[in-house]
Parts: structure tokens; sequence; C-alpha cells
């Protein structure tokens, strides 16, 4: 960034290039408004589609790592996932790309996935008279 601020004219210090990077940009609103602006024409029919994409990946540290249903091939499997969402023109058959969200399932508590974990095999018995 220093190097960005050192080619940058007046107005470019460091510091407003750093807010710059730090600031929140809504990507599917302007993808929105440059597709409206620039790539649909009045009068053509467009439909909107949806596909959620899973991509293997190893590893444990990986933000949103899961396992998740791979069509491909045909098993759940270790992997990221994202849903995308798109403009699809029936007339030129091409796709804008909208929106991709990242699917994250939540941790529910008490759950045990890790087969690591060792069952207990010490099994209380109730009697009636305890009751």
């Amino acid at each position: 960034m220093l190097g960005l601020s050192r080619w940058s004219e007046k107005g470019g210090s460091y510091r407003t290039i750093t807010r710059f990077f730090h600031s929140k940009i809504n990507w599917e609103e302007i993808n929105w408004m440059f597709i409206k602006t620039h790539l649909t024409k009045k009068g053509s029919v467009y439909l909107l589609g949806g596909d959620e994409v899973v991509v293997s990946k190893s590893g444990k540290h990986t933000y949103g790592i899961d396992r998740f249903y791979s069509s491909i091939q045909n098993q759940v499997i270790q992997s990221l996932a994202f849903l995308n969402l798109s403009l699809i023109s029936v007339e030129t058959r091409k796709a804008y790309p909208l929106s991709t969200q990242q699917i994250v399932r939540e941790k529910k508590e008490g759950c045990i996935k890790d087969k690591s974990v060792k069952k207990s095999k010490k099994r209380s018995i109730i009697k009636s008279e305890d009751l």
C-alpha cells in the first residue's frame, strides 16, 4: 500500500488507501447495476438461476469446511459449498453472476462428529425402586 500511496495523486495518502481496503463493498449491488446498465437489452427474456457448488478441500482450519454432498463423486465429501445466483440470457445463452455466498453450517452442541471419541462402555441400570 505504501507503493500505491507514492504513485497516487493529491489526496491519495497511505491512510486513505488503508481506509478504502477496510471499507465494506456490496458486490451484489455493483454486479446488478453493471449488468442492468451494460449487458441487458429491453424486451429480452432472462432467467434467474441458482446452483450449489461443492469444492473438495482437505484440512482442519479452513473456514466453513464441512461434509457436503458432491453429485460428481456421488457421495458426501469434506468440502466447501457455495451458492451462486446468475442472470441467464435466453437470447445470447450467457450467464451473468449476481451473487456468490459460502454455505456455512452451524455447529450444534451435544453432537459428536469425531469418531475418535470413544463411547463409554459403562451403562447404568435403573431399577424400579429408584424411581
